[in-house]
């Protein structure tokens, strides 16, 4: 038997849901500063580009879910010296990424939002190239290798997730508005083989550009 408490219930959950449900896709694009940390022993950082799409699923007011495609690369920069000869590495990644995110939204002003974000990213790696240069005994020279993944084949892991966090502003710009921030991605996934000494993570922080298209 419907009752009427039944249907009023009903009837505001409609409501709610059909109020605060809103989708936007936005394409993203931005820069970081990666890494690939070892115990004890930081790298130095390489700069790197991101870029791809969002979606954005309004759960309540002011609270969405997030996640997309991005296609971003990571890497590293490494040297050692030893007496008058040294050698210097680049290594660069190219990942496909999934992130998985919720943002919570605060106005401050007329059209004017601070947000924070929270989330894990899951990604697999389609390229990777290392760069050396070496200064041997005066003589300059250069090489580069193409990165094996698979630990089967001695390589690094393809695979790699890890924590996300975020904050940054969103401002009126043209009919939407303009998502600037930054974000912080810690690699929970150690890429090296299991049986070596050395974990293998990676570290970023990315700052990001977003416009979302509107959809109600």
């Amino acid at each position: 038997m419907i009752t009427k408490a039944g249907v009023l219930a009903f009837c505001l959950l409609t409501a709610t849901t059909t109020s605060y449900a809103q989708v936007s896709v936005a394409p993203r694009i931005g820069f970081g500063i990666t890494s690939v940390t070892q115990a004890f022993d930081p790298n130095k950082p390489r700069l790197t580009l991101h870029a791809g799409v969002e979606g954005a699923y309004e759960l309540i007011e002011n609270l969405t879910l997030r996640s997309g495609l991005l296609l971003e690369g990571k890497g590293v920069r490494t040297s050692d010296k030893s007496g008058g000869n040294s050698i210097k590495a680049s290594i660069g990644f190219i990942y496909l990424t999934i992130p998985l995110h919720a943002q919570y939204s605060l106005p401050i002003a007329d059209e004017f939002d601070v947000w924070g974000s929270a989330g894990f990213y899951f990604s697999a790696a389609i390229n990777g190239v290392a760069k050396y240069k070496y200064n041997i005994n005066g003589t300059q020279s250069s090489d580069s290798d193409h990165i094996d993944f698979g630990l089967d084949n001695d390589g690094i892991r393809r695979g790699d997730g890890g924590f996300d966090i975020g904050a940054g502003i969103s401002v009126p710009f043209l009919a939407n508005k303009l998502d600037v921030g930054f974000e912080l991605s810690l690699g929970l996934v150690n890429l090296n083989d299991p049986d070596e000494s050395d974990e293998l993570y990676n570290r970023s922080i990315k700052l990001l550009a977003r416009y979302p298209l509107v959809f109600e």
